[in-house]
């Protein structure tokens, strides 16, 4: 999982760039934090007065922000045979396995996940 904190300025205001994956829970709480989405950059914008909270959510939804130095483990799931979960993602330990946008869409994996079988 890539998650990238910038500070630069914007207009002469002092803001950070969020650069973080795809997710509908950090979509609805950097809007209450005072986050705006820039297309032309596709990150995160945030008022520099609010990167506590920034950094609080990602950790709170992906479970780190860009300080984290812990190692990384491999982790092996199983899954009940038929798991359903409609238009949303399949979270573990605060990162995404794998996330579906429709009904009849296809699965996309979460960053650094490897479907063994199924």
């Amino acid at each position: 999982m890539k998650i990238k904190i910038e500070h630069s300025t914007q207009e002469d205001k002092a803001v950070i760039k969020v650069y973080c994956p795809y997710d509908d829970q950090f979509i609805k709480g950097a809007g209450n934090s005072s986050g705006k989405f820039s297309h032309s950059e596709n990150c995160w914008v945030f008022p520099s007065r609010s990167e506590s909270k920034a950094r609080a959510l990602l950790i709170e939804i992906f479970g780190t922000d860009d300080t984290a130095t812990s190692p990384k483990v491999d982790v092996r799931v199983t899954f009940p045979s038929m798991y359903y979960a409609n238009k949303d993602a399949i979270r573990l330990a605060g990162r995404m396995v794998a996330r579906a946008t429709s009904r009849d869409s296809k699965a996309v994996l979460g960053d650094d996940v490897e479907l063994v079988t199924g």
